[in-house]
């Protein structure tokens, strides 16, 4: 194998491993799969620049309906006591440090 389809293959591999982490990390904190084979926008590493997977576009109705679940979603976060924010938050930052 050549030094460049090794890198290709290399990168082709790491890019499908970043997509798994990634795909492990949401299901962990309860998201599904946001990646579709027939989605027109793509996703890119911001590491390498290579797709990572395709997502579709949204209507204007669709982003109004997940900004406002959204913004009720904060209201119920805001009366979480800072102490069990905090925690969450924190057991966020080792999820992330041990996938990094």
């Amino acid at each position: 194998m050549t030094a460049a389809a090794s890198s290709t293959t290399s990168t082709a591999l790491d890019h499908a491993a970043l997509r798994a982490t990634t795909l492990q990390l949401l299901a962990k904190i309860g998201v599904g799969d946001p990646f579709t084979a027939d989605g027109d926008l793509i996703c890119r590493s911001p590491i390498t620049g290579g797709e990572l997977g395709r997502l579709r576009s949204h209507s204007a109705r669709e982003v109004t309906d997940a900004v406002t679940a959204a913004a009720q979603a904060f209201e119920q976060w805001r009366v979480v006591p800072a102490p069990v924010r905090g925690k969450l938050v924190r057991e966020l930052g080792e999820l992330l440090r041990e996938h990094k």
